[in-house]
């Protein structure tokens, strides 16, 4: 299962919520220490490779947030998280944003 794609059952979910109403979503973030590109991602191979998975998600972060300012919606908070008081001790996260 991927933890970076929905699942036809989440998107099937999100489609079946009212149009007229807002979409409410907490995003919980882990970075890998080094960015983990795959061979078919533009810069696997190359310099641009050579950064931090935080690093990495905040170029890709780029483009769907033009996107989803575009769809009316923005990131309404968003920080750094230094532990995780309830929930499992390997469930840790790096950063949360509601949007």
């Amino acid at each position: 299962m991927s933890v970076l794609l929905p699942t036809e059952e989440q998107i099937t979910k999100l489609q079946s919520l009212p149009a007229d109403e807002p979409i409410r979503a907490l995003n919980l973030f882990r970075f890998n220490e080094q960015a983990q590109y795959q061979a078919d991602d533009s810069e696997y191979g190359t310099s641009e490779a050579n950064v931090s998975g935080r690093e990495a998600y905040e170029r890709y972060g780029e483009m769907p947030g033009k996107t989803l300012a575009g769809l009316g919606g923005r990131v309404v908070f968003s920080t750094t998280i230094d532990q995780m008081m309830i929930g499992p001790s390997d469930s840790s996260r790096d950063m949360a944003a509601v949007m």
